[in-house]
Order: structure tokens, then sequence, then C-alpha cells
């Protein structure tokens, strides 16, 4: 459903690219943050979801990258000094290398669009891995089934689904 606004904002790079991207950096800090045993409401995700979108942002408008990699320290810094509502030290440390991780993963996505020759392509590319490896996951897995990969974490996961998203990558 979401794929033609994808191509489209990928499409258009600049500003609807980077917006685009800051939603998702906003989306998957909120999921982390729930993942790390914290509500996602919760100042540390809150801090987490807006440090994403500002390091992005950031680099969009401020194309120094040592900016992005001073935002990521500090940001690991200030979340680990925040309460969380019950959340660990270590939950902390979870909490900050989920920020660790989604930042760059924006800013490389931003940086490979920048590419004057070839970074739509690349982009669209990366997309279309990603979205076939995850549709023929969740094909394959639901229609042979069989043992669990790690139920405790994912219930619903199969080494079938494992196999075909595999399978859907290489293709």
């Amino acid at each position: 459903v979401m794929m033609p606004l994808t191509i489209g904002l990928t499409w258009m790079g600049g500003l609807p690219f980077a917006l685009l991207l800051m939603l998702c950096a906003g989306l998957m800090a909120r999921e982390w943050t729930r993942l790390c045993g914290a509500m996602p409401d919760s100042v540390p995700g809150l801090v987490m979801a807006a440090g994403s979108v500002g390091v992005i942002a950031g680099t969009f408008f401020f194309p120094e990258y040592s900016l992005a990699a001073a935002t990521c320290i500090i940001l690991y810094f200030v979340i680990r000094r925040l309460p969380a509502g019950g959340l660990s030290q270590r939950g902390h440390v979870w909490l900050a290398a989920g920020a660790l991780a989604i930042i760059p993963t924006g800013l490389s996505l931003l940086w490979l669009r920048t590419f004057p020759a070839d970074g739509l392509t690349i982009v669209l590319w990366l997309f279309a891995v990603v979205w076939a490896t995850d549709i023929a996951a969740y094909a394959v897995g639901k229609s042979i089934g069989g043992p669990r990969l790690v139920p405790t974490i994912s219930p619903n996961k199969t080494w079938a689904g494992l196999l075909g998203g595999l399978g859907g990558a290489m293709l």
C-alpha cells in the first residue's frame, strides 16, 4: 500500500525523501523503544525518536556528517541518564544501541540517494530487495509453515519463511 508513495518520494529526492526518512526513523525508534521494554511514549523513547529525526534532518540541511556523529554520542549519554519507568540499565544500553543503528540507516539512504549518476537506482534496488525478501518470507512461511525459528522472540517466524525470504532476496 505504501509502495507507490515511497517510490514517488524517493524519485523526488531532496526534502521529500528526507521527510520520508525522518518519518521512518521516528517509527523505527518508537518500535525499538517498545521492544526494549519501555513504553513508546516514555521520555527515552521520545528522546530517541526526536534524536533520530533530528539527526537526519540536520544532516540534510547541514551536510557536515560530524554533526551526526556528535549527536549520536550525545544521544547515547542522554538516554542512559533519563528515567525510563522501571527500565533497567541494560535496557538503557539497548535503547542507545537502537539509536546508533537507526540514525546511520537513515543517513546512509539519504547519502546514497544524493549520488548524481545512480543514487536513485541504488536506493530503489535496495527497497526492491527488502520488499522481495519480506513478501517471499511471508508467502513461503504461511504456505509451508513448519518449525518456528525463535518462538520466544517472534512466534510466527518459521524456518521455511527464512529460506523463502533468502530466495526472494537472491531473485
